[in-house]
C-alpha cells in the first residue's frame, strides 16, 4: 500500500509540473552549441537560429532572444542540437554511475577475504560497469550516426 501511495504521489507531482510547464509557449528558436553546417551553412555554434517569421522585418514569432540566423532549416538544426545535448548528458550520467559501480565491485573483491562468491559478485559488478561505459559511448555516437544516415 505504501508503494502505491508513493507512486501516486510522484505521478501527481510530475503531472502538476507538466501542467505548469505547458503554460508557456515553446520558443521558435534555439542557441546552437555546435556547428551543423552539413544541414545548413548558417547553423554555426553560438548563434541563435529561427524561422523567417522571427526576422525583425517579418511577422513576429516567439523567441526569447534576438535571432542571429534566419533559415528554413532551423528546426533540423535545433533538433540535432537537442539530441546532441541529451546524448552528452546521458553519457555523462552513465559513465559516472558506471565508475561508481566499478569502484563498488573493486571494493567487494578487495574485502572478499578470499571468499569465491564475493569475488564473483565483485567481478560481475565490474562487468556491469564496463557494459555501462560501452552503452554510454554508443549513446554519445548515436546522433552522429543518425545525422550520417539522414544526409
Amino acid at each position: 500500500m505504501r508503494k502505491a501511495i508513493a507512486i501516486l504521489t510522484i505521478v501527481g507531482f510530475l503531472a502538476l509540473a507538466g501542467v505548469a510547464l505547458a503554460q508557456e509557449k515553446a520558443p521558435e528558436c534555439c542557441k546552437l552549441k555546435r556547428d551543423f553546417k552539413d544541414i545548413d551553412d548558417n547553423c554555426t555554434a553560438g548563434k541563435w537560429v529561427g524561422p523567417a517569421a522571427c526576422d525583425p522585418d517579418g511577422d513576429p514569432c516567439y523567441c526569447p532572444h534576438t535571432v542571429d540566423v534566419v533559415t528554413e532549416n532551423w528546426g533540423a538544426c535545433c533538433l540535432f542540437n537537442t539530441i546532441y545535448t541529451a546524448s552528452t548528458w546521458v553519457m555523462a550520467i552513465l559513465v559516472t554511475v558506471s565508475v561508481l559501480i566499478g569502484v563498488y565491485g573493486g571494493w567487494q573483491i578487495a574485502t572478499s577475504g578470499g571468499d569465491p562468491a564475493k569475488v564473483e559478485k565483485g567481478r560481475n559488478w565490474i562487468l556491469y560497469a564496463i557494459i555501462g561505459i560501452i552503452i554510454g559511448a554508443i549513446a554519445r555516437g548515436l546522433p552522429a550516426l543518425v545525422r550520417l544516415l539522414i544526409k
